[in-house]
């Protein structure tokens, strides 16, 4: 299938000679989707529960793999029937009971999708805004959010062979950008913030008062 034909499958069985790609293709777009400012808010939020740098790190990385662990077991039955997920939860939910997983993961996608498009909004107005700080900042936001959110459908729409292509270039594109961010942010990091935060006395006995 060419990149600029637009997506034919959807929740039907993709036929068996319509299956292309090996298990090592899904690199570039899991590494794409991950390697973005999502990870670097997901960092910061580690380091804000008082953790220092290291036990932050080993916190996450043991997080995504547990996660990504069981998003690799669910999505064996996909692979092998050559079917999406939602529609696979059939088998054991059954037509109607499906309804109602369906709903949760939809609901969960589109929330991805809001919270990906808002943080390249944020983050695309705040560079325009160091560029052009004539623009107001209102402008700059919803300049760049209708560019994500185009770029978002329009790249659903021809799924994918699309999707694949993508997502490789990006995928260097966040690899570079994440290179040069934190080098940017090594320097204020001192050695303190290397070991967890102490948390005073006074707060134990706080928490523990009636």
């Amino acid at each position: 299938m060419s990149t600029m034909e637009v997506e034919q499958n959807g929740i039907n069985a993709v036929p068996e000679g319509e299956r292309r790609g090996r298990p090592r293709d899904l690199f570039w777009p899991w590494a794409g989707s991950n390697l973005s400012l999502f990870g670097v808010a997901f960092g910061v939020y580690i380091v804000g529960l008082q953790l220092g740098v290291v036990p932050a790190i080993i916190t996450g990385a043991v997080g995504y793999v547990l996660s990504f662990l069981l998003v690799g077991l669910v999505a064996v039955g996909g692979a092998r029937s050559g079917v999406p997920t939602m529609t696979l939860g059939r088998a054991p939910f059954g037509y109607h009971g499906n309804k109602l997983p369906t709903l949760f993961s939809y609901i969960s996608n589109v929330g991805w999708e809001i919270v990906l498009v808002t943080l390249a909004a944020q983050s695309g107005a705040e560079i325009l805004g160091r560029v052009a700080p004539g623009i107001p900042e209102t402008t700059t936001t919803a300049i760049c959010f209708v560019v994500a959110a185009v770029v978002v459908i329009a790249v659903g729409v021809y799924g994918h062979a699309m999707i694949m292509v993508v997502q490789r270039y990006l995928t260097y594109v966040f690899v570079v950008l994440t290179v040069v961010y934190m080098v940017l942010m090594a320097p204020p990091t001192s050695a303190s913030r290397w070991r967890p935060r102490p948390v005073p006395a006074a707060g134990w006995a706080a928490s523990s008062s009636p």
